[in-house]
Parts: structure tokens; C-alpha cells; sequence
């Protein structure tokens, strides 16, 4: 995360930059609070939380804002495994924002709201504690998902588990010693072929 400070002489770069944009903001009470960006002005920014509370920084005073950059990514959103990406058209916006940042169911190819609690999700860095082949649903690391026997490199469906071989059947062989890695981790006993 960069941490970036609301100076009067950048407003116009806030503005084209920051607006609409997620991020961390600290409050006087130094409390941190995600918030989006609504807007930039000359001396004062803008911020809403989920709950429509809005809170205000004003330039040359020290105001900081933390942006949250688009990291290619799984996470879990509503118990399903999910994949954040940065729409290439848009770079011109740092951070999170709905018009470079897409966030996308990768078992059914259906794309989620650029949201708040999509975003609390996605800071959320947990991973499964433990892993049984056909029952799992989780992230593994910040690249790999299973889902259901299904493993997932991001997007992409690299290996299918056999439960009556009791082994991984890989689709996309190049990933084989990246699964292998994971299961040593887990302490899973499948083989890997």
C-alpha cells in the first residue's frame, strides 16, 4: 500500500488520480477506516465509508490517505473463490476504483461490484488452514484456489482431484511442482500426475 499526503499544489493530480478511489483513511483519532474517495477540491478531500459516514481531510495539514493498489490476486468473497485484476485501459487511476479494477468469480466467470465489502475481502489475506482434496473451498496462497477437487492458478483450472486414485490429475503440467509445493505444505498425501 502507498501512503500518499494531500498537499493544495497536488489537488489536480488527487483529483484525477484518487477520486472514486478505495483506500485507508486515519481519522484525527488516528482510527483507520476504509473509505472511498468522493471527492477533491483545492483544500479539502472528501471520504464515505460503507456506512455513508463522511469524513474530510484538508490540504497542507498533514491529511494522509493510503491507497489500496490492484494486485493480481485470489481471495475469498462470499465463500467462493475470487480473482482481482487491473483493467488495463485505466491507469491513469492508483488504486482500487471501478473503472481499472475488476473482481471476478473464477468457478463461474461472473464479475462482483467494486464494493466494500468485496474490498474487505480482498485485504482479508487468510488462507485455508488445512486442505482435503475434494471437500476444500479456499485460497492456498495469493495465486492458487481449490474449489471442490478443482485447483485454480488464478483464473485458471491447472489440475482436477481423482478421489478413486487419490491423485491430482494435472491439466496444465508447467504448474506441477507449484502443487506439489502446496500439498507438502498441507501435509496432503496425493500423489501429483
Amino acid at each position: 500500500m502507498a501512503t500518499v499526503e494531500f498537499c493544495s499544489k497536488d489537488a489536480g493530480d488527487f483529483r484525477q488520480r484518487y477520486r472514486g478511489v478505495f483506500g485507508w483513511f486515519t481519522t484525527e483519532s488516528d482510527k483507520r477506516v476504509l473509505v472511498q474517495v468522493t471527492d477533491v477540491g483545492e483544500n479539502k478531500m472528501s471520504f464515505c465509508d460503507q456506512d455513508s459516514t463522511e469524513y474530510f481531510a484538508y490540504s497542507d495539514k498533514g491529511a494522509r490517505f493510503t491507497f489500496i493498489p490492484v494486485e493480481r490476486r485470489v481471495f475469498m468473497y462470499n465463500d467462493l473463490p475470487c480473482i482481482a485484476m487491473r483493467k488495463p485501459a485505466r491507469q491513469y487511476r492508483r488504486g482500487i476504483h471501478h473503472d481499472n479494477t475488476e473482481f471476478r468469480y473464477i468457478t463461474a466467470d461472473i464479475r462482483t461490484d467494486v464494493v466494500f465489502s468485496a474490498i474487505e475481502s480482498y485485504e482479508n489475506r487468510k488462507h485455508l488452514e488445512e486442505l482435503w482434496p475434494n471437500q476444500s473451498v479456499g485460497t492456498l496462497s495469493d495465486q492458487i484456489a481449490v474449489y471442490y477437487g478443482k485447483v485454480y492458478v488464478y483464473d485458471t483450472c491447472v489440475a482436477d482431484f481423482d478421489a478413486i486414485n487419490n491423485c491430482y490429475k494435472m491439466r496444465l503440467p508447467v504448474f506441477k511442482q507449484e502443487l506439489i509445493d502446496i500439498l507438502k505444505k498441507y501435509n496432503v498425501e496425493s500423489k501429483v500426475v
